[in-house]
């Protein structure tokens, strides 16, 4: 479960939880190495540090349940996955990139069964570049990276991100053990019956609700014509 975040400043760390990997798509051709860090006794592997204003904006609203054009983090696996962006104005005339609804709603649970996040209320930048200086998390390209191999993974991220918008997607995706994810007309499939289901949910709760509303109305009309 994702902890309830604060509004004040801090700092974040985005984990991956153990037995999880990071999803790759073929366009993705170094694989990156991720530091170990400790929490409550057991090693997560650190994808990404950063600060924020606000903890609750930044982690609950735009990373966990947010747009990639929101979030850059959500940006940067929607690139892993293989998803191209897809350019809209907003209100106020700037373009917004994001995935497809299907995309999104992927990116979004993959983070809630996949990541870890830990923060606490302080924001020092001195302290955030010694803490990316030392797990070399492969998320945080714009910092650079430590070590080759993370280096040669940014620059694979770069590209996969940079994709031109609206671009033909790949017919299939894969992880990182090269096993087929799905095909994009499977997932969108998925999508479309997941968003059936929580229809078909909405208005099974509120035909029983309304049900028990108009028997206790007539138990009460029964009672007071008595």
């Amino acid at each position: 479960m994702m902890p309830v975040f604060p509004s004040q400043s801090g700092t974040y760390v985005l984990l991956l939880r153990q037995r999880c990997t990071l999803p790759l798509c073929s366009r993705i051709t170094h694989h990156p190495v991720c530091c170990s860090m400790q929490v409550g006794g057991e090693g997560f592997d650190v994808l990404y540090i950063g600060e924020t204003d606000s903890l609750r904006q930044t982690l609950d609203y735009d990373l966990i349940n947010g747009m990639a054009y929101k979030n850059d983090i959500r940006r940067s696996l929607g690139a892993l996955f293989g998803f191209r962006t897809r350019g809209r104005k907003s209100v106020n005339g700037q373009l917004e990139q994001n995935y497809t609804p299907a995309d999104e709603y992927e990116i979004t649970d993959w983070i809630r069964k996949n990541t870890y996040l830990i923060f606490w209320t302080k924001r020092d930048s001195e302290q955030l570049s010694d803490l990316i200086n030392t797990y070399d998390p492969p998320l945080n390209y714009t910092r650079g990276a430590a070590s080759e191999t993370n280096a040669k993974f940014m620059t694979d991220l770069l590209k996969a991100r940079n994709l031109p918008i609206g671009a033909e997607r790949e017919i299939a995706y894969w992880n990182h053990n090269g096993q087929k994810r799905s095909t994009d007309a499977e997932r969108t499939l998925f999508f479309d019956r997941h968003k059936s289901r929580q229809d078909k949910d909405f208005w099974m709760s509120f035909i029983f609700a309304l049900s028990v509303a108009i028997f206790l109305l007539i138990i009460n009309l029964i009672l007071w014509s008595r």
